[in-house]
This record gives C-alpha cells, structure tokens and sequence, in this order.
C-alpha cells in the first residue's frame, strides 16, 4: 500500500487528491485534498489505516487551522472505506463531520514501466537537433546514465513519500549536523535558506525533493556519460530537455517545497557553502509528485511540449567525452577542488 497515490473525489465536492505512504511506516500518511467545489487552498491531514476482517478503512484529520473564508464550512477530519485495493487501484467513499461525502479512486503508478524516449539520436544528431532549437526558448537539461531510469527526485527513490514529515524531522537533523561543520544555521522557515539547505545537500548526497538540471546542454550530457564505464556498450543513456519558459507560462512557480496541491517548479538556488553550482550552471527544480513523466503526460495540452526525453547510445561515450573535454567541460571544471581534479586526470589517462 505504501508510495504516492494520485487521484479525484466526487460527491458533494469534488476535487484532488494526494495520498503519500513511506515505506516505513505503512498504516499512517499524508493526505492532501484539493476542493475544486469550494477553490480553497489544499489542506494536509494525517491518515490512519485499519483493517477489520477483509475490509480496510482510514481516518483523516486535517493539519493546522483552516483558512476563513466568508460562505465556506471546512471539515476538521473525516472517514475513508475502502471498496477495493489492488497494487495500482484504490477506489471507495468518503465522508466528512460536516456531512459531505461521496466517491474516490487513486491510481499508483507501476514503477517497473518505463517511458519511451522522444528522440533516439546519435550524437552528432544531438547536436543537429539542438542546433534548431529556437534561440528564444528558456530550456534547462538533465542528464541520466540509464535510459531506463525515470526523473525522480532522491527523496523518492528512498521509498519515503511524506514530505511534511521530511521536513520536520530529516531536514531538521541535517540542519542540526550542518552546524557544526559551516558554523551556520539554516532557517528551515525561510524560504531562501530553506532552498539553500537543500541545494547544498542534494549536492553532496542527501536525499531531497530536488532534481539537479543545468542550462548547458553539453554538462547534462557530461552527467550522462562521465560515470559509464568506458567498455560499456549496450544501452542508452537519457538527455532530459525541460521547457521552463512554457511551464512558467502556463503555471505559478512556488517557493513552499511542502505546498499540498500538486506542483512541479523551477528555482535559482542561492549557492550558499556550494562552489559547485556555478559552474555546473545548476537550476532545480522540487516536486510533491514522484512519477513527474506520468504527471506531465496527462497534464501537457495538445499545443505544448514541456518535457523531451532524448537517447544516445553508450557506445558514443568515447566520441562524447572527447568532445566535451575540448569544451572545457570535465570533472576538474565541474567539481571544484582535489575530487574533480583526480576524476578529470583519471578520465584522460587511464
């Protein structure tokens, strides 16, 4: 049951839902509702499952104070039972203590299906296609060593889904430790320094709600390929191209990493206690959506293209890695300091 579950309810109200269950911890969550009936802000509420017999329920509260708003009852919690539970498929009613009730289905994705690639290019084809790519365009790149891979952040990976609990806990403790190395503490209710905090982890390993991207074409493709063994030839690896300006053009950017209602968005991190970001020419983006590709696929209009998903064969690792080396682009450049430097020499020499 544990992982993210997307999905609607209709009734009374009517609106979206998030259902976000560590692996962990299996019978509890976070629970975020939508009401497009009312157009209030979403709301999270922790959730509880039970099981009697064969029949499973839940209780949902919801967090912190409701907003005020002039006509609008808000419930405090309410009751979930479920009708039916499959890997992917979660379907039952719901109600509230302020009478309303109705229908839902929640579907989770099937991590073991991968999404097909856009564009299946040689390298100098890459390049082609770059080449017409309008200049006006605001694009950002990422870069993943297996095509098979999908863009999900490493919180996620971990198999953790509750982000308010991240927050209170795991980005608290990472503060906690950071101190004593920066001499600096982070403002964890600060948005800058809240970003920042992160920025600077996900840098050095720390799971977070970030995905890394950068502004040049050719370091994504340096991520991509630097950590390919040079005798490996079967497969592909993957150049993610991020279409920011129409995103931003169609959707509010947020700075609240822990909004309730569904987001994907861009952000220049300040790169505090972080001399890789610069030269990396570093953009992130956060989420509270774990599989962004299935997202995106029942969200982008017809006229659009947000995201591009680009092969290139690992045998053109060689060919790749020269090309970028003359460039500029290597570990030395990119990762500041005796780490980068001893990788850049190890990726000539040896």
């Amino acid at each position: 049951m544990w992982g993210q579950w997307l999905g609607a309810f209709a009734g009374t109200n009517s609106g979206e839902v998030i259902l976000n269950i560590d692996k962990d911890i299996k019978t509890r969550g976070k629970l975020s509702i939508y009401d497009i009936t009312t157009n209030t802000p979403a709301r999270w509420a922790d959730i509880h499952f039970t099981k009697h017999q064969d029949r499973t329920s839940a209780i949902f509260v919801f967090l912190g104070e409701a907003p005020i708003i002039e006509g609008v009852i808000q419930p405090s919690h309410g009751m979930l039972q479920i009708s039916e539970l499959t890997d992917t498929l979660m379907t039952g009613d719901w109600e509230t203590d302020i009478g309303t009730s109705g229908s839902f289905q929640l579907n989770k994705p099937d991590d073991t299906v991968f999404s097909a690639a856009d564009y299946t290019f040689s390298w100098e084809e890459f390049n082609l296609w770059l080449n017409k790519q309008n200049e006006d365009s605001d694009l950002i790149f990422r870069g993943q060593k297996n095509s098979q891979w999908k863009l999900k952040t490493t919180f996620y990976r971990t198999g953790r889904y509750d982000l308010l609990r991240y927050g209170n806990e795991d980005v608290h403790r990472l503060n906690h430790y950071l101190v004593s190395l920066l001499n600096k503490s982070f403002n964890a209710n600060d948005s800058v320094e809240h970003g920042a905090l992160l920025n600077l982890a996900q840098h050095h390993g720390f799971p977070t709600p970030l995905l890394d991207w950068t502004e040049s074409p050719y370091i994504a493709a340096f991520f991509a390929f630097s950590e390919l063994p040079k005798d490996e030839y079967e497969g592909y690896v993957r150049l993610f191209t991020f279409n920011r300006g129409d995103w931003l053009a169609d959707h509010n950017a947020t700075n609240d990493m822990l909004d309730a209602k569904k987001y994907f968005s861009p952000h220049t991190l300040l790169p505090l206690h972080n001399p890789r970001a610069l030269p990396q020419q570093s953009v992130v983006t956060s989420s509270n959506i774990s599989d962004i590709e299935s997202w995106f696929d029942s969200i982008t209009p017809p006229h659009r293209k947000y995201l591009t998903k680009i092969d290139i064969p690992k045998s053109e690792r060689a060919k790749v890695m020269r090309e970028l080396m003359k460039m500029g682009i290597t570990s030395a450049s990119l990762f500041p300091g005796i780490e980068g430097t001893c990788k850049a020499l190890k990726e000539k020499y040896f």
